[in-house]
Parts: C-alpha cells; structure tokens; sequence
C-alpha cells in the first residue's frame, strides 16, 4: 500500500518535526522571550525563539537551573521566513518551581547544530517602584477651621500581595512617630494611613515623611515640610461689560511654586467689622514654567462696592501662619480713567509681573467660565419650569 504526503513534514512524538528539503542546513540562533505581565492563575510564561535555520525539523527541550526536566511547555510549528524558518515554544511554570528556580535553559535539537539559551528571571531594578508612596499635604481649610493638621499618606502596587502586606510608618522631624495614626484600606491596590495632630502641635514641627515595607520590598520615603514658599498674589477685577448689571466680580490669582494645599476666601471689612466669606475657587492650574495657579471669584453688589467698603483676598498654605491678605476697594483705582484690568495697589508691581501676565492671557476663560455659570442656570431655570 502507497502512501502519499501532501505536505514535506510529519510529527513525531512532542515537539519533533521533520521535514524533508534540499536547502543547505543551517543552525538556528535563539532568543528569550519574557511575559513581563503578572502571573496567571499562579503560573509564570516564557519562551524561546528560534530563527534562521533549515531545514524546519526542530526539537525544544526545557529544564530549570538544577538540570530537571520540564514538560509543560508548547512547541509551535516552524515558520518558512524567505528562505530560512522560526520557530517558538512556550514553557509555563507553577509558582513553586518559580520561586525556588533562578533561571531556566531552552535546548534546540536540530540536524545543523544544537543550541542552548539561558533564561534568566527578571529582577526589579529599582524595588521599590514596585510600591508607591504619596503624601497628601494637610488641607488648609481644616487647619483653619477645625484647628487640625491631617496629612494622609497613600501606598500603592499593581500587586495585591504587596500591598495587603505593607506596613506603614511615619516621621516626624526625622524621628519615628506612632500618636494619632489612623490606618485605612484603599480601592485599587492600595492602602491608606492618616497622621492627625492639632494645629498647635503642627506648627512646632518642621518636617513629616511616611515610608511603606512589604516583604523586602521597601518604597522611597515622602517627605512635606512646613516652610512653604509664600505665594504670589493679585487681585484684578472684571469689567462691568462682563459682568451682570449691578455686580461687581473680584478675581485673586494665586501663583504657588510647590505642590501644597492653598485656601482662599474673602474678607469684607467697614471700619472696625469685618467677616470672611468663600468665593468660587477653582482647581490649580498648570503655569508654562510648571507652578500652580490658583484662581478665586468673589461676587459682590454696585452699592456695597459703592458704600467705601474693603475687600482683601486672604491666601492662607499650610505653614501655620496667618493668612497672607491683599486689598482691594473703589477707592483704589479710578475705573473711569483706565479702562484695563488692575492690579491690587499694595503690592509691589516688579513681583507682580508674572501675575500680569497670567492674567491678560485667563481674563478671557474667566469671562467664558462666569458665562458658563449663567448659561447652567438658566437651563435648569427652564428645566423646573417644565
């Protein structure tokens, strides 16, 4: 009886080929293949590939450092590549046999020559990228308010492992602290712990940092002090084209060069009273030169504006001091005879350069965000009618 083949090769047994082909033999070269994802259901890929080589008749053979054999693994038919072949097989490994193994070597049997690769588990070059520590400064707000310092400290991992095994610590002033921790589970692999003292307590220390350790894994400090930069800050206000007939809007631009809460609201004052109000402050923004700015609207009516009342934007950051103020009234400027925007006039006008510019390039999202403002309220306005 006759036997045809259609195709030039057969497979005997796992992972033998052979192939029948006039083509001068030649070795393959091989190459490691790494799976850089996380494991799969406990079980760790990798591969070699083989290329270059004829004939196609191929045999990949797998053990671990200590010589074992291992046989689960994957060998994929040869590829014709012009007028050479590739080939790749794929070994996967239980967690057991990858923790206590360091390396692993693929062997390729082929009539042109054999060929060993060593392939090496890959080692984290940098631990503790591997955990990520933030630290949330204190919010100002609640430091003025409630007469508390809260500084929230954040480790992350794409790992759940480590980050369920993290333990975290504090510094105080380069010293270990322990009173008023509060530890919290995060969402998304991560883990939370909370430093609360009060705002007397605060203002003695100079310097906060939380540090996190799982395993050998161990993260890069964070560190917050207290000795912040002050601030630039002016006030501008809009003209009355821009604003509803009748009110007056006070914008106060705040330019901080570090990565710190701000808290801004508004003081009203008339001879010997006065009161703090909130404006409408909105998130920082990023400057060409990388610092934030702040931005604070603060509405107010023609007759107050009118009756020689005071205005001051008062700019407070963590640092445990009082808030820095900026004054602004009728009586400031005459708005008929210029008709620009201005700066507030007792700061010195040198240092105010930056915030001039800033401003004459955001007056014009100011105008739209206040237009946006009117535009939601008169569509929810419709709406209830409805």
């Amino acid at each position: 009886m006759e036997t045809l083949y259609s195709d030039a090769f057969d497979y005997w047994g796992k992972g033998t080929q052979v192939t029948v082909s006039n083509a001068s033999p030649t070795a393959p070269s091989l190459f490691p293949l790494m799976n850089c994802g996380t494991a799969t259901n406990g079980n760790n890929s990798i591969g070699c590939l083989a290329t270059g080589f004829t004939p196609s008749s191929l045999s990949f053979i797998w053990t671990d450092d200590s010589g074992t054999v291992l046989t689960d693994y994957v060998q994929y038919p040869s590829v014709q590549m012009g007028q050479a072949f590739s080939g790749v097989s794929q070994l996967r490994v239980n967690k057991a046999d990858w923790e206590k193994a360091k390396s692993f070597t693929c062997a390729v049997k082929h009539p042109a020559g054999d060929r060993t690769q060593d392939i090496f588990k890959p080692v984290l070059l940098n631990p503790a990228g591997s955990l990520t520590v933030t630290l949330k400064p204190p919010s100002v707000k609640t430091l003025i308010v409630k007469n508390q310092a809260v500084l929230e400290c954040l480790v992350t991992a794409t790992d759940q492992n480590i980050v369920s095994k993290a333990m975290i610590t504090w510094k105080v002033d380069e010293k270990a602290w322990t009173e008023k921790i509060t530890p919290s589970n995060g969402l998304n692999n991560s883990k939370g712990s909370t430093l609360t003292m009060s705002e007397v307590d605060y203002k003695k220390h100079n310097t906060f940092q939380c540090f996190a350790q799982s395993g050998t894994i161990s993260s890069k400090s964070q560190a917050y002090w207290t000795n912040i930069t002050v601030p630039k800050v002016s006030v501008h206000i809009l003209p009355d084209e821009d604003t509803n007939e009748g009110d007056m809007t006070l914008v106060c631009l705040v330019v901080s060069s570090c990565e710190c809460d701000v808290y801004i609201s508004w003081k009203e004052t008339k001879g010997s009273m006065s009161s703090y109000k909130e404006g409408i402050t909105n998130q920082p923004q990023k400057t060409p030169d990388g610092k934030n700015l702040f931005t604070s609207f603060f509405n107010i009516t023609k007759s107050k504006w009118d009756s020689e009342m005071m205005y001051h934007c008062a700019v407070a950051v963590a640092d445990g001091k009082a808030p820095r103020e900026h004054a602004w009234s009728e009586a400031l400027e005459d708005l008929q005879n210029d008709p620009g925007f201005y700066l507030n006039c007792t700061g010195n006008i040198d240092e105010n350069d930056e915030l001039s510019s800033l401003w004459s390039t955001t007056s014009s999202f100011i105008i739209l965000f206040l237009l946006s403002l009117t535009y939601s309220a008169v569509i929810s306005l419709v709406k209830v009618k409805q």
